[in-house]
């Protein structure tokens, strides 16, 4: 399967372009949409040509704020947050002039740290777990409901492992069976992998979970436990993990595109077939016969049709 890519890439284009070009910000506003119920404002202050904010807001961001995020944050971007804006939830402060002065390459970089803003808030917590194990510090465990629909449990245990647990839910019927489709697979394929976290999947919720969520029906639990000397790279795996729905339903609308291009090539053969299995219409053919005397002759003309 495909991995995805964590940032977003016309976040990064639009923050580059802006801190390169020589136009005026006063007047600039546009907003972007990310995955998992981000957006993001970027405009100018109405104030001055060279400065441009950027806020973002999310439905759940306590969730995220409170259980890893604010550090992730200030330890990313220090001296660019700013006070935040009415109706949003964080807000940056870039001066083009200052991004400029740092080098040739600044702009770039801040513009590639910007579009990771959704990796970074949502990796947060599970970036916390675990390095909590890893200095045998353990952190209390937290939910986070990174979608309206979906929640992620990270769970310490002890003082050598971490379990993440993924609430799975989808609103079509169709995707709720490849989901379980897909998600069976990553518990076969374990078995095949080194040294790979434990993954386990169940349509009931798990007995780490059961008591903290409400009764109500899901698509599904994944489960997946590591223990302290699988955690080798926490940047890469909480990436990973942080954008594990994404992978999911990104992987679920493929293979739905895959099967619909099948179908359509099946029904066009089978169309090809039933018009080479038409008759094709016979042009009418003629034939002469005559008959009379050797002063007049009478033609006459027989068709057959078939």
């Amino acid at each position: 399967m495909m991995a995805i890519e964590p940032s977003h890439p016309v976040l990064r284009e639009i923050v580059s372009a802006r801190l390169l070009s020589e136009d005026s910000l006063r007047a600039f506003s546009t907003f972007v949409d990310d995955a998992d119920y981000f957006r993001y404002w970027l405009h100018g202050d109405g104030v001055s040509d060279n400065v441009l904010l950027l806020s973002l807001y999310h439905p759940r961001f306590g969730d995220l704020w409170g259980n890893g995020g604010q550090a992730s944050m200030e330890r990313r971007f220090p001296g660019l947050l700013t006070s935040t804006e009415e109706d949003w939830n964080m807000s940056f402060r870039l001066d083009r002039t200052a991004i400029r002065a740092a080098g040739p390459g600044a702009a770039a970089d801040v513009a590639q740290r910007l579009s990771l803003l959704r990796r970074h808030l949502l990796s947060a917590p599970i970036e916390r777990a675990f390095n909590g194990i890893l200095t045998n510090q353990p952190t209390a465990p937290c939910i986070i409901q990174y979608r309206l629909e979906d929640k992620m449990w990270v769970i310490p245990e002890g003082s050598d492992r971490v379990t993440i647990v993924y609430e799975v839910n989808y609103q079509d019927f169709n995707d709720t069976n490849l989901a379980h489709i897909f998600l069976n697979e990553f518990k076969d394929v374990k078995g095949h992998i080194k040294n790979s976290p434990t993954i386990t999947y169940s349509q009931a919720a798990p007995a780490l979970v059961a008591s903290r969520r409400p009764g109500t029906p899901s698509a599904g639990f994944m489960t997946i436990t590591f223990l302290k000397a699988q955690m080798t790279d926490v940047e890469t795996q909480a990436t990973w993990l942080s954008t594990f729905k994404q992978y999911l339903t990104y992987h679920i609308q493929s293979l739905k595109t895959y099967l619909r291009m099948g179908m359509r090539r099946k029904t066009e053969f089978l169309l090809t077939e039933l018009r080479h299995a038409v008759p094709e219409t016979a042009e009418p053919k003629s034939f002469k016969r005559l008959r009379g005397t050797k002063t007049m002759r009478e033609e006459t003309k027989i068709v057959y049709n078939f």
